[in-house]
């Protein structure tokens, strides 16, 4: 018997290391019912076992429905179908993965896929063209955001460094 009652991204490794017979194109982790916008992907164990597909090496895309009641995935399923058709031209940097986030299709049928930033960078990149994640959501569009996660802050380390000296 198999328990599965883990993070995803432990999921990912487990299905990776012992029990796909055969060595994967790309990690899709979802689709689940509520939304990863903000600073809740950082928690997301949807975007997590993406960013865990990438560090394996894997183009990786997570996928959600910004819904909590819903029940039929078929828009979601068919725009990661769409997406995973034409994945071989995507040309991204290797470290970065897709958040896809798709509206309800009760309340909004016909929405189109539009590149956004995250709720997270919408200081930090002003650009007015771009729109963020959960505006776009809001709109009734489906949210494509390439996130890459960087840990590495030279500012703050230095700061960190200069803080240590005195000590």
């Amino acid at each position: 018997e198999l328990d599965l009652a883990n993070l995803e991204s432990e999921n990912l490794d487990l299905g990776n290391n012992e029990l796909c017979p055969f060595t994967p194109d790309i990690v899709v982790s979802g689709i689940n019912p509520g939304p990863n916008l903000g600073p809740v992907f950082l928690y997301s164990g949807t975007v997590g076992a993406a960013i865990e597909g990438r560090h394996l090496k894997y183009p990786a895309i997570a996928v959600s429905v910004a819904s909590f009641e819903i029940s039929d995935y078929s828009l979601a399923a068919r725009t990661v179908t769409k997406l995973l058709e034409n994945i071989d031209n995507l040309d991204i940097s290797e470290n970065s993965i897709l958040n896809l986030n798709v509206p309800d299709h009760n309340i909004y049928p016909n929405p189109k896929i539009k590149v956004t930033k995250t709720f997270l960078d919408q200081n930090l990149i002003p650009d007015e063209e771009i729109m963020d994640d959960l505006s776009c959501l809001e709109a009734g569009h489906i949210s494509l955001s390439p996130i890459k996660i960087r840990t590495f802050d030279a500012v703050s380390m230095r700061k960190a460094g200069n803080w240590l000296d005195r000590f």
